[in-house]
């Protein structure tokens, strides 16, 4: 991409676990959990 910025289309955990991202703006960014986990943000 000439003078802009990469999209990554997912999150990578480790080598084998990516998160798909399905919307990302300045204050939001939805992501596609695999069925069973729980993300839970850490303060």
């Amino acid at each position: 991409m000439k003078g802009g910025t990469a999209i990554n289309l997912f999150i990578e955990l480790s080598r084998t676990d990516r998160l798909p991202i399905l919307y990302e703006d300045r204050a939001v960014l939805a992501v596609n959990q695999p069925r069973g986990w729980m993300l839970v943000p850490f303060t």
